[in-house]
């Protein structure tokens, strides 16, 4: 029955980028867009944020996880932050992610949200660190 409907689906996705000539790059876009729309329409009544990681499995955020990424980032350019800093980073990437009307981010979009906080609050020493770690 799922093969059916998988095969089914398949199918009409494959007519339509025929339909609509898009080119390998559009397709590619396309696919990943619509996995994000398929992913938050599911999560849609889940409380909190969910990331795709990198090798493709899903997570809820965790605010504790990118605190420590940041501040081994600090440390690292030997400019460490406070609890209170690296509360208020964090807190401002959620609010981003908010302001976007994400339920779900993949973990570059997470990366690049984090060094947009920190080059808008003169955390400049952290961003190098923080770009550095995590290539």
């Amino acid at each position: 029955m799922a093969k059916d409907a998988e095969n089914k689906l398949v199918k009409e996705i494959t007519e339509y980028i025929k339909t609509e000539k898009l080119t390998n790059r559009e397709t590619l876009s396309f696919l990943d867009n619509l996995k994000m729309e398929v992913l938050n329409s599911l999560l849609i009544d889940k409380d909190g944020i969910f990331v795709i990681k990198r090798r493709g499995y899903l997570e809820s955020f965790d605010d504790e996880k990118l605190l420590r990424n940041i501040a081994a980032a600090s440390d690292d350019v030997k400019h460490p932050l406070t609890r209170g800093e690296l509360n208020f980073i964090v807190k401002r990437v959620k609010e981003k992610i908010h302001e976007d009307s994400r339920k779900i981010v993949n973990s570059n979009e997470i990366i690049e949200y984090t060094k947009n906080v920190l080059e808008n609050n003169d955390y400049d020493a952290v961003l190098v660190g923080y770009s550095g770690y995590n290539r």
